[in-house]
């Protein structure tokens, strides 16, 4: 069997990287699926060059940089996929523990602040964050990707700034601010511009008008704690 040389090896990574391949693990993958080709077909006549090109024209159709293309839009899929199914696992753990926290609340069985905890926890720093990353992923403006992002914190601050209410935290007070001004800064605006733009004015209007006097009712109650 063929063995390239050092030389050989260089000039097939340097070449990969003039190529387009910025990805480190990428080009050494490459690297190694191309020297294990040549060394298997090349024979001790063959015209190294020739062969190398001959090999490396199998792994691309307009250029070697649309390789990594493929391999980021992969990895984004697959990232993705992942980011899916903590979401959908952390949702139904923290929707089972708020069940549980209230049949043991109900009951009076201890450890049912326990499991409200790990629901809040769990809802607020992972169900809602990564629900709002999927949901703005899949808009098309940076206005209706700012709507799911912008709800996401909301929603976040708002069920982590009870947790620390209930729990007489220093700093609840300034969660309960955060959320108002999320809500009357980032959301409302966010929505009241995208759906001003879709012509679906009249609904748009109403359900700002809910979310101003729902974040109005929140700052009203920190007002008169």
């Amino acid at each position: 069997m063929y063995r390239l040389t050092d030389a050989q090896i260089d000039y097939i990574l340097d070449d990969i990287r003039r190529g387009g391949i910025g990805l480190e693990d990428l080009q050494y993958n490459l690297l190694d699926h191309i020297c294990c080709i040549l060394e298997r077909d090349l024979k001790e006549t063959d015209d190294f060059e020739v062969a190398y090109r001959r090999t490396i024209r199998q792994f691309y159709e307009r250029d070697l940089g649309e390789i990594e293309e493929q391999a980021i839009h992969l990895s984004n899929i697959k990232n993705h996929y992942t980011m899916k199914k903590i979401m959908l696992a952390s949702g139904v753990l923290s929707a089972a523990a708020f069940i549980a926290g209230i049949v043991f609340k109900t009951f009076q069985l201890p450890g049912a602040f326990a499991f409200f905890f790990a629901a809040i926890t769990l809802m607020g720093l992972v169900f809602l964050p990564l629900m709002g990353i999927l949901r703005a992923a899949e808009k098309a403006t940076l206005a209706e990707k700012l709507i799911p992002l912008a709800a996401a914190l909301t929603s976040s601050l708002f069920i982590l700034s009870n947790l620390f209410a209930i729990q007489h935290w220093p700093g609840r007070t300034g969660m309960w601010l955060l959320t108002v001004g999320s809500a009357l800064l980032l959301l409302a605006p966010s929505y009241l511009y995208v759906g001003w733009q879709r012509a679906d004015r009249q609904n748009t209007v109403l359900n700002t008008i809910v979310l101003v006097g729902f974040a109005s009712v929140l700052f009203l109650m920190i007002r008169i704690h």
